[in-house]
Parts: C-alpha cells; sequence; structure tokens
C-alpha cells in the first residue's frame, strides 16, 4: 500500500471515530462512557474495519422484544448506576436487591414494547452516519476520486517519460 493511501486510510478511520463518537453523544444515549470509548478503527489490506461494542447495534436497531430476557438484568442494574438511576420504590438506603427488583421490571417493559421511548421505541439509527448518502461517505468518495486521480496522472507521467 503506498504511503498517501495508508494517510487517506487512517484520516477517514479517525473520522469515522469521531463521527459515531460524535453521534452517540449527539442523541443521548452514552450512559458510562464504555460504549464511546469501545469505538475504535484498524487498517486491514485496504480496508478500514470500524470496531465497537455491541451495545451500538442494540442502540442503532433497538431491541426485538422477543430477544429479551427479564433474568438477565445485570446490564441494566449497570446502566441505572452510570446514569444515576435510583429504583422508585426504594426508602431509605437502596440495595442491591433494589435495583435487581427495577432491573427486572425495565427488562418486562422492553420485553413488552421495545427500547428508547424518544426514538418510537426503535433504535435511534445511529450507523445511519455510514450510509450511502451520508456526509462522512460522499467526503469519502471524493478524497478517493482525488487520489485515484493523482495515481492515475502519476502513472500516464511515468509512461510518459520512458
Amino acid at each position: 500500500m503506498d504511503k498517501d493511501l495508508k494517510v487517506l486510510m487512517n484520516k477517514y478511520g479517525r473520522k469515522a471515530v469521531a463521527a459515531l463518537q460524535n453521534v452517540v453523544s449527539s442523541d443521548r444515549t452514552n450512559a458510562s462512557g464504555d460504549t464511546l470509548r469501545s469505538i475504535q478503527y484498524k487498517i486491514s489490506g485496504g480496508s478500514i474495519i470500524v470496531e465497537f461494542d455491541p451495545t451500538i447495534n442494540i442502540l442503532d436497531e433497538g431491541l426485538n422484544p422477543q430477544n429479551v430476557s427479564e433474568r438477565g438484568a445485570e446490564g441494566i442494574v449497570r446502566w441505572m448506576k452510570a446514569k444515576g438511576l435510583r429504583p422508585r420504590f426504594a426508602k431509605g438506603t437502596v440495595t442491591e436487591r433494589d435495583y435487581k427488583a427495577s432491573a427486572f421490571l425495565i427488562a418486562r417493559a422492553i420485553k413488552a414494547k421495545g427500547t428508547i421511548k424518544r426514538f418510537g421505541y426503535r433504535g435511534s439509527n445511529i450507523l445511519s452516519v455510514f450510509d450511502d448518502n451520508s456526509t462522512f461517505m460522499n467526503d469519502l468518495s471524493k478524497d478517493i476520486d482525488l487520489y485515484l486521480d493523482s495515481r492515475i496522472e502519476k502513472m500516464f507521467n511515468e509512461m510518459k517519460n520512458k
């Protein structure tokens, strides 16, 4: 891989991470910061691979209510604590049992309706930042076209000078 292409790929790897982090932050779906910190990129061959916590997929698409277990409340308890949410029915000192009971009820509501109310109990569609007509993809396409034009011109000049 030539140096200019590597520079271009690193530029868009960083831009992809920043764009996704910006969307997660701006739509207020970030609780503990773990999801934001999980967003990274790597270059493999001729590809830019954006890696992130599976939570991004849940935020993007929402949860299919049939796949939600009312017993799997550990993640909900972590989320409640990260958001500073206190169980409503807890009086005085909040115990771990209070958190688990609230998490069970939240899981049951998710199973019945779906995830985030302000997104119509669907996902927030945060991965649309990488859709074909997004600003990110349009900018990437333009820069790739410029790179290819310069490579073709360089190859043509090399052939012409021989």
